[in-house]
């Protein structure tokens, strides 16, 4: 897809189909985020992991109950793909750390985007929580001195991503010269 359409479609979308992603299409995501303009020696300080949805209730050994009802479901079917992005801790300034896993977060979007995938954010500190303890870090294969931050949900959606109507706000109109 032209870069300039991948950045008009780049949108979160809702709804996702009980379809599993390829583990090409996983591995050409986490690249991606790999790929984040991180300065060198912060690097190390971030960490992505992979989830397939179907395999959530076996390795977070969370009650489902404590999940959003969507994602309930969604492991109950599979279908999407969650990337937990963690830092390592006592690193930088947290805004920092924080920009850096945006960016990073940004590159896996505009990835899934291109390959016609649909993406949202369960940044919701409460189901971030659930992943906290060391036990779930563990079995996610987190670092023990990381703490997940971000969670990315990826899959194929009911909404076509290359007919989505670009959406272009104020910030893109302000140019000065």
């Amino acid at each position: 897809m032209d870069f300039m359409k991948v950045l008009h479609a780049c949108q979160p979308c809702t709804e996702f189909r009980e379809e599993r992603l390829t583990n090409a299409q996983v591995e050409s995501i986490v690249v991606a985020g790999q790929s984040a303009p991180v300065v060198e020696e912060l690097q190390e300080s971030f960490h992505i992991s992979a989830i397939r949805s179907e395999y959530a209730q076996e390795y977070l050994e969370i009650p489902i109950t404590d999940l959003p009802e969507k994602t309930r479901d969604e492991i109950k079917t599979g279908g999407p793909v969650y990337f937990i992005i963690s830092v390592k801790d006592n690193q930088q300034s947290p805004e920092s750390m924080f920009l850096y896993a945006g960016m990073i977060m940004a590159h896996m979007q505009m990835q899934a985007t291109s390959i016609l995938l649909g993406y949202n954010f369960l940044s919701e500190q409460k189901t971030v929580k659930l992943l906290e303890a060391p036990e779930q870090k563990r079995r996610l294969g987190i670092p023990q001195d990381f703490t997940p931050i971000q969670i990315l949900k990826v899959g194929y959606t009911e909404e076509p991503v290359e007919n989505r109507t670009p959406i272009l706000s104020e910030v893109f109109t302000r140019i000065i010269s």
